[in-house]
Protein backbone atom coordinates (compact mmCIF):
# COMPACT_ATOMS: atom_id res chain seq x y z
CA UNK A 1 0.00 0.00 0.00
CA UNK A 2 2.25 2.24 0.84
CA UNK A 3 4.75 1.60 -2.21
CA UNK A 4 1.68 1.81 -4.35
CA UNK A 5 1.49 5.58 -2.92
CA UNK A 6 5.00 6.26 -2.92
CA UNK A 7 4.76 5.47 -6.57
CA UNK A 8 1.55 7.58 -7.51
CA UNK A 9 2.80 10.05 -6.11
CA UNK A 10 5.76 11.02 -7.49
CA UNK A 11 3.87 9.30 -11.00
CA UNK A 12 2.72 13.04 -12.25
CA UNK A 13 -0.75 11.46 -13.00
CA UNK A 14 -3.32 13.91 -11.87
CA UNK A 15 -6.33 10.87 -12.23
CA UNK A 16 -4.64 8.48 -9.82
CA UNK A 17 -3.80 11.43 -7.44
CA UNK A 18 -7.29 12.62 -7.52
CA UNK A 19 -8.69 8.97 -7.34
CA UNK A 20 -7.07 8.55 -3.82
CA UNK A 21 -9.57 9.26 -0.39
CA UNK A 22 -9.27 11.13 2.54
CA UNK A 23 -9.27 7.83 4.49
CA UNK A 24 -6.28 6.20 2.97
CA UNK A 25 -4.15 9.34 3.46
CA UNK A 26 -5.65 9.45 6.93
CA UNK A 27 -4.55 5.78 7.31
CA UNK A 28 -0.92 5.94 6.01
CA UNK A 29 -1.30 9.10 8.54
CA UNK A 30 -2.19 6.85 11.22
CA UNK A 31 0.60 3.56 10.30
CA UNK A 32 3.59 6.28 10.14
CA UNK A 33 2.54 7.75 13.85
CA UNK A 34 2.31 4.47 15.18
CA UNK A 35 5.72 3.00 13.52
CA UNK A 36 7.40 5.96 15.22
CA UNK A 37 9.50 5.55 18.54
CA UNK A 38 11.02 8.57 19.75
CA UNK A 39 11.41 8.51 23.61
CA UNK A 40 10.68 11.87 26.14
CA UNK A 41 14.76 12.92 26.28
CA UNK A 42 15.02 12.90 22.60
CA UNK A 43 11.81 15.77 22.14
CA UNK A 44 13.08 17.83 24.95
CA UNK A 45 16.93 17.59 23.94
CA UNK A 46 15.56 18.77 20.35
CA UNK A 47 13.21 21.29 21.58
CA UNK A 48 16.18 22.74 24.06
CA UNK A 49 18.19 22.62 20.81
CA UNK A 50 15.74 24.52 18.70
CA UNK A 51 15.63 27.22 21.69
CA UNK A 52 18.74 27.60 21.97
CA UNK A 53 19.76 28.16 18.31
CA UNK A 54 16.83 30.95 18.60
CA UNK A 55 18.17 31.98 21.41
CA UNK A 56 21.74 32.38 19.58
CA UNK A 57 20.30 33.62 17.00
CA UNK A 58 18.03 36.61 18.12
CA UNK A 59 20.53 38.86 19.92
CA UNK A 60 17.46 41.68 21.53
CA UNK A 61 15.58 38.32 22.45
CA UNK A 62 18.42 36.79 24.47
CA UNK A 63 18.81 40.26 26.66
CA UNK A 64 14.88 40.14 27.31
CA UNK A 65 15.45 37.00 28.75
CA UNK A 66 18.10 38.22 30.73
CA UNK A 67 16.62 41.22 31.80
CA UNK A 68 13.12 39.57 32.90
CA UNK A 69 15.04 37.11 35.00
CA UNK A 70 16.70 39.85 36.93
CA UNK A 71 13.54 41.60 37.30
CA UNK A 72 11.78 38.86 38.66
CA UNK A 73 14.54 37.72 40.67
CA UNK A 74 14.64 41.24 42.44
CA UNK A 75 11.09 41.77 42.94
CA UNK A 76 10.99 37.65 44.58
CA UNK A 77 13.79 39.27 47.15
CA UNK A 78 11.72 41.82 47.62
CA UNK A 79 8.54 40.50 48.18
CA UNK A 80 9.73 37.71 50.54
CA UNK A 81 13.12 40.01 52.24
CA UNK A 82 13.44 38.67 55.78
CA UNK A 83 10.89 36.10 55.78
CA UNK A 84 12.73 33.82 57.81
CA UNK A 85 13.31 36.10 60.66
CA UNK A 86 9.30 37.16 61.15
CA UNK A 87 7.04 35.14 64.24
CA UNK A 88 3.68 34.38 62.13
CA UNK A 89 1.32 34.85 64.96
CA UNK A 90 -2.21 32.09 65.35
CA UNK A 91 -5.81 33.05 63.75
CA UNK A 92 -8.03 32.72 66.39
CA UNK A 93 -9.59 29.64 65.48
CA UNK A 94 -13.93 29.06 65.49
CA UNK A 95 -14.47 29.89 69.07
CA UNK A 96 -11.79 31.27 70.20
CA UNK A 97 -11.10 34.91 70.59
CA UNK A 98 -8.08 37.00 70.02
CA UNK A 99 -7.41 37.20 73.62
CA UNK A 100 -6.77 33.43 73.82
CA UNK A 101 -4.20 33.66 70.72
CA UNK A 102 -2.34 36.07 72.13
CA UNK A 103 -1.84 34.17 75.54
CA UNK A 104 -1.22 31.21 73.68
CA UNK A 105 1.89 32.89 71.61
CA UNK A 106 2.77 34.49 75.16
CA UNK A 107 3.51 30.87 76.34
CA UNK A 108 5.22 29.50 73.39
CA UNK A 109 8.16 32.62 73.48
Amino acid sequence: MLESYSNDRYSGNEDIKSMRSKSEASLNADDLIQSRNVNICKQFWLLFKRNCTYLGRNSMLSFGFLLVAVIVGLLMGAVFQDIGTQTFHEVPLEGETMEDVVNKNAQIQ
